[in-house]
Order: structure tokens, then sequence, then C-alpha cells
């Protein structure tokens, strides 16, 4: 049914539509932290028994991903995840790395990003080592 009319409401979500923006219902989000350098020292000198919060196979807890040359620390949420949820897993996002990494400054830290489905994952081990950047620092915590 064609539109003769448009309603000034609705005008923003069609400029969307016009840039080629579509809603991808498959791709999960992660809710987490870049790892910066006094993170990843934590991470490193973490006691065994605490390791299983991010080192576990059924990304049960928290999983450690990267993205080029930075890694991240969160949780994998499923496509689709309903918003009401969200907060909720913010919250245990940041009680576990306050466990395993204690002294983090802000909530507002996490942040939710798309994951790319060819995006490796660390499995049980240690975390890489950052490539050498001559612009930045390891205890970099200034990261937004």
């Amino acid at each position: 049914m064609p539109v003769a009319c448009i309603d000034v409401r609705t005008a923003p979500m069609l400029a969307c539509l016009a840039q080629g923006m579509r809603v991808d219902t498959g791709r999960k989000l992660f809710a987490g932290v870049r790892v910066d350098g006094k993170m990843r020292e934590q991470l490193e000198k973490c006691p065994q028994r605490d390791r299983v919060y991010f080192e576990s196979e059924d990304g049960r807890y928290l999983q450690v991903l990267r993205s080029g040359k930075d890694s991240f620390i969160g949780k994998v949420l499923e496509p689709a995840t309903e918003a009401r949820v969200v907060d909720d897993i913010r919250r245990n996002v940041w009680s576990l790395l306050q466990r395993v990494c204690p002294g983090r400054r802000d909530e507002g830290e996490i942040r939710l990003y798309a994951l790319d489905a060819d995006e490796p994952t660390f499995v049980a081990g240690t975390l890489p080592k950052a490539a050498r950047d001559p612009y930045s620092s390891d205890d970099d915590d200034d990261f937004r």
C-alpha cells in the first residue's frame, strides 16, 4: 500500500532506512570492558580459585575476547536479549570483575558491543600480550 504522506514523527526512522541501516536479529552482543594493562596484570595474578570466572569454557561467567590488538572481558549475550535483563547482566559482569580485578573505577566502563561471528574466543588460557603501541602505555586506564 503506497504511502501518500510522511508523518514527521517517523521521518527520523525513515532517514535511517535510507542510509542502509538494518536490524540484525542474529548477531550476539557483548557486555564488557577493554582489558587495559592494569587489568591484564590483575588477571594474570588472579588466584587459581577465581580463575574459573574468566577461564571457564562454558561461558557461564565471563569470557575474554579479542578485537584487533585489544582484548575485552565480559559476557556474551544471545541475539535479541530482552532489554529488561540488560541491567541485571551489567550488575553481574560488574560483580565478577570486582572479584577478579578489584578496584575498578566505575560501572559505566561496561559497554555493549556487537560481536562479529568470526571473532575468536580465548578458551581457558592466558591473555595474549598486548601489541606494543608507541602511543599508549600498558597502564592506560582512561579508555572510554
